[in-house]
């Protein structure tokens, strides 16, 4: 046990605090993902997924192009996970966290996870100008971590007035949410996502 122990702290020690954060921002974007689907009830599906089980891919085999395991007939509500788009910058292919798809309506979340200090406030607003310009109805970023509970919670609400500048800006709607916040919207508008 106590080889065990030191092994483990060994790995936690040598982990950069990139890597904790690359770390915490994926365990965070599942647990949203797993809760919207749990939510609304639908399944979801990374990009490549998606591109494989549909025969869609360039590179499928024959047989998912004749035959694909994903029917894109009857697949009119789910979450596409890593969905590429355009930026800002045309030069620049982005993946969105993920996307809530519903019969050709596309509401783009991004998860940022923050526990220390950081210029993440300033890419949010970078991210509000992304969602603005890709080909999804609406977006949102979703915000997590004691930099944003602790330190920063006084700044949301002037995100948010941001969001609404931008989502005048781009004829969409463009929002910041917390965690809590988030869950809740998902619950009140379970009937149209």
């Amino acid at each position: 046990i106590l080889e065990v122990l030191l092994f483990e702290r060994i790995i936690v020690m040598a982990d950069s605090g990139g890597a904790k954060a690359s770390r915490h921002g994926r365990l965070f974007e599942e647990k949203l993902i797993e809760y919207t689907a749990q939510q609304l009830g639908i399944e979801y599906y990374t990009h490549a997924e998606y591109m494989r089980g549909t025969g869609l891919g360039k590179n499928a085999p024959k047989y998912l192009k004749e035959s694909p395991t994903i029917d894109l007939l009857t697949l009119t509500r789910f979450i596409g996970i890593q969905w590429p788009y355009r930026a800002v910058d045309p030069d620049n292919d982005c993946r969105r966290d993920f996307v809530i798809m519903n019969n050709g309506q596309k509401i783009q979340v991004e998860a940022k996870y923050q526990n220390t200090a950081g210029s993440v406030d300033k890419k949010i607003r970078a991210e509000f100008d992304d969602i603005g310009l890709s080909d999804c109805d609406a977006g949102f970023v979703v915000v997590a971590g004691s930099y944003w509970t602790i330190n920063k919670k006084d700044l949301i609400p002037h995100l948010k007035n941001h969001a609404e500048r931008f989502s005048k800006m781009h004829g969409k709607y463009i929002d910041i949410f917390t965690e809590k916040e988030y869950y809740t919207y998902i619950i009140d508008n379970k009937g149209v996502l």
